[in-house]
């Protein structure tokens, strides 16, 4: 895995990641200009934001590296695993300050954009691991051809339970499973999930069964 920070890329990826997404991920006064200007005028805006902040960003930068550094052979191993097939680790991960949510681009399969705040650095652990499980996860759904795993309540769900019910959970701190917003709201749900999980043959079949569950379950709640 590499940390970036490349506002080039940052102003392509854009319009992707707000096509999978929606505007909202974007920063208020992006958000607000974004269908009207041109690409030329995005990419101003968005070196606009990066001018005067290279120091933070490199520090937040250098705090990402430092965490791969410290548990990402480990990550890699126990994803093989888990989803029971060699993982590369060939993902990027860009520091961007035109959103306010973190997204994994999981059409690409490639890249990871991390709102660049250097604020409760105690959660950067999993917030990192949060969004390259989801890249990792679209690579299976590829891989086993069941792209109808990849609707956005499954890839949260399967995400939570990966993180969380798994070996994983000993390379982050100070988040509790219970005291997940996805997970309180659909505490119901993640019940049920959590039963195909434990009875699992391997990880094929558990999506197999997940999709079905998904299909037959109303209300879910993505936050």
């Amino acid at each position: 895995m590499e940390v970036k920070i490349d506002i080039k890329v940052e102003a392509k990826s854009l319009p992707g990641l707000v096509k999978l997404a929606g505007d909202w991920i974007l920063i208020s006064n992006i958000r607000e200009r974004y269908g009207n200007i041109s690409k030329e005028e995005l990419f101003l805006e968005i070196k606009k934001l990066h001018d005067g902040n290279r120091g933070k960003f490199l520090r937040i930068k250098d705090y990402y590296e430092g965490l791969w550094d410290e548990f990402g052979s480990d990550y890699i191993k126990e994803m093989g695993k888990i989803m029971d097939c060699d993982l590369n680790d060939n993902k990027m991960v860009y520091i961007v300050p035109s959103l306010w949510v973190n997204i994994a681009d999981v059409i690409g399969r490639k890249n990871v954009f991390i709102v660049s705040e250097e604020t409760q650095q105690c959660a950067l652990d999993f917030i990192l691991l949060h969004e390259l499980t989801h890249l990792y996860y679209a690579d299976v759904l590829e891989k086993f051809n069941l792209r109808e795993a990849g609707e956005s309540s499954l890839m949260e769900w399967v995400a939570h339970l990966i993180l969380f019910k798994t070996p994983i959970k000993k390379l982050f701190c100070g988040i509790r499973y219970s005291e997940v917003s996805f997970v309180k709201k659909n505490l119901g749900f993640m019940k049920e999930l959590e039963k195909l999980w434990e009875n699992r043959e391997d990880f094929k079949s558990f999506l197999e069964k997940a999709i079905e569950l998904n299909k037959n379950t109303k209300g879910v709640l993505i936050c």
